[in-house]
């Protein structure tokens, strides 16, 4: 890529030179009205800032609301009443449980009865998932490991020896509550590897390295030293019950810091290990593009894009256009936020309803 190149959809970027790419101001929203050509290489940084920054369904869906709402989509509430809320020419997005999304815009010249161009994907990938008791005893060599559940094929031997970091969903209790009090959802994301499911090296001895495959003990993460910590930093916070008494207390301190509040506030969570290293180019003409979590986030990023994109202003465009991006595909997506669940179809729907009356008012009018 070499030359100045237009805008692009995820932020503008232009070459100086085939070594580095520069950041220049630009939006979604305002690519999206010039209606220009792209070439791929002005999706190639954008798309790596996006993995990067990412690496959850929870924060994917958060980039996604972002996006959408900048670039005049309106957001749908699933626990409101959609009726006079839809109607043509209209842009609109709604999700579920804060990891899937679906967004949509209707064409000016929609008709009941008129169809619906889809893309689907999935926002999750294999990982592993800290266990509701994440904290372990400490072990013989005296490191601090972490309780973690392999999700789909998650621990495999491609996540060896790989600095790991920590993100997820925080649900977080308001202080002015009261302790049975409103509660409220926060993302984090550790700036830093925080574990590592460490291995013996190689020529030490065959079966140290392979080990036997046990997750329970010889892929446990490592996630400190405990001679790093005093016996009362140690020490399980909160009472027995607590959701913060069965977590490391390190972590939880530590999660609580990046989130500004305390301890006490911590709820629960829903928080996941992701392979750190940075999505990136590579090879001699750096053609190629290298990152965690490709599986389905590349489909799901393109697609967003293409709707960010398109042209919503033809006057003769009769037709729905529509993407949804769904969490749980990795273990079958059978849950409320998954492919196989009714988020989908009552969605579709909800949106033909309330477009149904808003054409049955349009024509009765004067």
């Amino acid at each position: 890529m070499t030359g100045r190149e237009p805008s692009s959809p995820g932020g503008s970027y232009a070459s100086d030179g085939p070594s580095r790419i520069s950041r220049q101001p630009a939006t979604p929203a305002t690519a999206a009205r010039q209606h220009q050509e792209y070439t791929p290489e002005q999706f190639t940084q954008p798309f790596c800032d996006f993995m990067t920054g990412n690496p959850t369904p929870f924060h994917v869906v958060d980039y996604c609301k972002t996006k959408l709402h900048d670039a005049g989509f309106h957001e749908l509430p699933s626990r409101e009443s959609w009726a006079d809320k839809i109607c043509p020419g209209g842009k609109y997005f709604t999700s579920r449980n804060g990891s899937a999304i679906i967004a949509f815009s209707v064409g000016r010249a929609y008709k009941p009865g008129n169809g619906l161009a889809m893309i689907a994907g999935h926002i999750d990938a294999n990982t592993a998932k800290l266990k509701p008791v994440g904290a372990k005893p400490v072990n013989q060599a005296g490191c601090i490991q972490l309780g973690v559940a392999p999700y789909a094929s998650g621990l495999n031997p491609t996540w060896w020896d790989r600095d790991l970091g920590i993100a997820g969903r925080v649900v977080v209790r308001d202080p002015d509550t009261g302790g049975g009090g409103k509660t409220t959802t926060r993302l984090v994301k550790l700036g830093w590897p925080v574990a590592k499911v460490a291995t013996v090296a190689a020529h030490l001895s065959s079966p140290a390295f392979y080990g036997d495959g046990n997750q329970e003990t010889r892929m446990a993460p490592i996630i400190g030293l405990a001679s790093a910590y005093s016996a009362a930093e140690r020490r399980p916070l909160g009472q027995p019950g607590d959701f913060v008494h069965g977590q490391p207390a390190e972590l939880v301190q530590l999660v609580a810091g990046e989130l500004g509040i305390s301890y006490t506030q911590i709820v629960n969570w829903d928080l996941e290990l992701f392979d750190f290293q940075p999505a990136q180019v590579f090879g001699m003409r750096k053609e190629l593009i290298t990152a965690g979590r490709l599986d389905d986030k590349l489909c799901s990023w393109a697609a967003v894009m293409g709707l960010l994109t398109a042209r919503h202003d033809d006057e003769d465009d009769g037709h729905v256009q529509l993407v949804s991006l769904f969490d749980d595909e990795e273990i079958g997506g059978k849950l409320r936020q998954g492919h196989g669940s009714t988020f989908l179809p009552t969605t579709v729907e909800r949106m033909v309803e309330s477009l149904a009356r808003s054409s049955a008012k349009t024509q009765a009018a004067p």
